[in-house]
C-alpha cells in the first residue's frame, strides 16, 4: 500500500497577516527592551526575522556561526554547513535581513559578546548555545505576544517562507535550493494555492474590466 503524500495544510504555515503581526510585535518588543537595557527580545526578534527570512530548519539555526555569513551588499548569503544529509548549501539572504544581521552583530559587540568567525550567531543571555527546544519556546512566546494560534511552531517559519517564496517567484527550483530539499518532489508541496490567492482570483470575476474582450 502506498503511503499518503504529506500535504501542507493551512495549520502548518502562517498567513501574510499573521507574519506581519509576528514581525511587528517582535520588533516592537525588541525596541522596548533596547530602551530599557534588556537583551531578551533583541535576541528573539533576530531569531524570528532570521527564521522567516531564510526558511532554514531550527536544527540549522542553532548551528549558525558568524563566519558562515557573508553580508556583502552585492551577494549576502549564508552557508549552511550542518544541513540535513550533511551536504553544505548556500542560502541567499534578502537585503532587509542583511541589514538586520549587521545591526545585530554590532549590538553583540556592544554588549561584549564574542563575534569571531567560530562564535555562534545566536546565544542565550548567559552566553551559551541555544538548543532547538529553547528556540521552540522562544518562538512560542513571540507567537503568543502576537496573538497567533497556539498550533504554530517555529517550523511554521520554514513552511511560510517556502509558500510565499514560491508565490512570489513561481520558481520551484529556487525554492528547492533555498530550502535544501534533495528532491523537487518534496518542494512541490509549496505550489499549493494560498487563501490570499483564492481571494484575488475570485474577486472581480464578473466585473466589466475582468471580462472585457481582448
Amino acid at each position: 500500500m502506498r503511503s499518503k503524500r504529506w500535504e501542507l495544510t493551512r495549520d502548518k504555515y502562517m498567513s501574510l497577516d499573521e507574519v506581519k503581526r509576528l514581525r511587528r510585535s517582535s520588533e516592537d518588543q525588541a525596541l522596548a527592551d533596547l530602551a530599557k537595557g534588556r537583551t531578551s527580545a533583541v535576541r528573539s526578534w533576530a531569531v524570528i526575522d532570521f527564521a522567516l527570512s531564510t526558511g532554514v530548519r531550527v536544527s540549522e539555526i542553532v548551528q549558525v556561526k558568524i563566519g558562515d555569513l557573508s553580508l556583502s551588499r552585492s551577494e549576502p548569503q549564508l552557508t549552511v554547513l550542518s544541513g540535513k544529509g550533511g551536504k553544505p548549501r548556500v542560502v541567499t539572504l534578502p537585503q532587509e535581513l542583511r541589514k538586520h544581521l549587521r545591526e545585530f552583530i554590532a549590538w553583540k559587540k556592544r554588549v561584549e559578546e564574542p563575534t569571531g568567525p567560530e562564535d555562534y550567531l545566536f546565544v542565550t543571555e548567559r552566553g551559551g548555545k541555544f538548543t532547538t527546544r529553547a528556540l521552540q519556546l522562544l518562538f512560542k512566546r513571540a507567537a503568543q505576544r502576537a496573538g497567533l494560534p497556539d498550533h504554530f511552531s517555529i517550523h511554521a517559519c520554514r513552511h511560510t517562507y517556502g509558500t510565499y517564496l514560491y508565490q512570489k517567484t513561481k520558481d520551484l527550483r529556487l525554492v528547492q535550493d533555498q530550502l535544501g530539499h534533495s528532491s523537487p518532489v518534496v518542494t512541490q508541496v509549496y505550489s499549493h494555492i494560498t487563501p490570499e490567492d483564492r481571494v484575488r482570483s475570485v474577486n472581480g470575476l464578473w466585473s466589466e474590466e475582468g471580462n472585457r474582450e481582448k
